[in-house]
């Protein structure tokens, strides 16, 4: 999933330099971007943790010194923003262990992250390696800037999220510009996208003459976990002359300062939100229905109370006399003809 994401982000704009970090040689063949011998890592001897959180540690734990060695390599780098599925096995059991030894050997990188969240109908063992990665995540929370939860009970296709994923993201990070309302440049922009906390992106349709209809339809639709409230460290804002700016001003509550420009983009990007704890919460939930379903199918027996007794029945050895020949019609009269059986 992660090294999926980040391979179309590539694909979006040559302006990203991508890592894998996979398990599977098999799961980096077909994308485009990777090399084998430049930008890829995969664990020595392993082929795929198979959803297992421990064996991803496990290999993680072997091959530290390599891992290291590699992250090494691109410490020119000031940003890195990092894609995993939290139900699955690698990269939710790297994932952790992953930035603390990022942060150890490059102390000035800034990690945003982007975490790919399995459906409430997913099976028991994705939903579980998710919130036991959400709960080793409070333990690496001061490391990271801005995290970003994908949901996949938003009713679109494993292609449609992953497009919109990258389309948005890449849209967020690069909505600078300047008009007669105000400017967003980069360093700006760098404020609103690297907050402490949880960051949302609203790509506005301009079909709407209503900004404030514009904003709760751009909610609905989107594939990130959006807060309830959107209030926010930092706040940037293109929009086109379709929307009264103004009654942004109403919508969003920020505290420290909102960027406003317009632009043909119509998008809000928002820094250092509340996270939406209704995900982790419906997961829980869906866990303990799970449990119970599963508790419920365990007691179930075959009991049968019968209303008349039989006993076994009585074969007649001379029957098989011959053991070489398959038996016909005649001697499955007489083996299980009335006179054998005591009712």
């Amino acid at each position: 999933c992660g090294c999926n994401l980040a391979d179309n982000l590539r694909g979006v704009s040559n302006r990203y330099t991508t890592l894998y970090i996979n398990s599977s040689i098999g799961d980096i063949k077909g994308l485009q971007y990777a090399n084998l011998d430049n930008n890829v890592f995969i664990f020595s001897g392993a082929d795929g943790a198979g959803r297992n959180r421990h064996k991803a540690k496990e290999l993680l734990n072997v091959d530290k010194m390599r891992l290291a060695s590699f992250i090494k390599n691109f410490n020119q780098f000031k940003y890195m923003l990092i894609f995993t599925s939290l139900g699955g096995g690698t990269g939710s059991g790297i994932f952790n262990e992953f930035i603390s030894m990022a942060k150890t050997i490059i102390p000035t990188l800034i990690i945003n992250v982007v975490c790919v969240i399995p459906s409430i109908k997913e099976n028991m063992l994705e939903l579980k390696n998710t919130i036991e990665c959400f709960s080793e995540m409070n333990k690496t929370s001061a490391l990271i800037n801005d995290v970003k939860y994908v949901s996949n009970d938003n009713g679109y296709d494993y292609r449609d999220i992953n497009s919109k994923i990258v389309k948005d993201i890449n849209l967020a990070y690069s909505m600078t510009g300047h008009s007669s309302i105000g400017s967003i440049d980069e360093n700006n922009l760098t404020n609103v996208t690297t907050s402490k906390g949880y960051g949302v992106i609203l790509k506005l349709d301009n079909s709407f003459d209503n900004i404030v209809e514009a904003i709760e339809q751009a909610k609905r639709e989107s594939v990130f976990e959006i807060p309830q409230n959107l209030k926010c460290s930092y706040g940037a804002i293109q929009i086109s002359n379709n929307f009264n700016v103004s009654e942004v001003r109403d919508i969003i509550d920020v505290k420290s300062t909102l960027y406003m420009t317009t632009g043909k983009k119509d998008v809000i990007c928002l820094g250092g939100c509340n996270f939406p704890m209704s995900c982790i919460e419906n997961i829980e939930s869906a866990i303990k229905e799970l449990e119970i379903r599963q508790e419920s199918e365990d007691d179930v027996r075959f009991k049968f109370s019968p209303k008349f007794k039989i006993s076994s029945p009585v074969i007649n050895n001379d029957t098989f006399k011959d053991v070489n020949r398959f038996i016909d019609d005649d001697d499955i009269d007489e083996l299980f003809n009335e006179d054998n059986y005591n009712f």
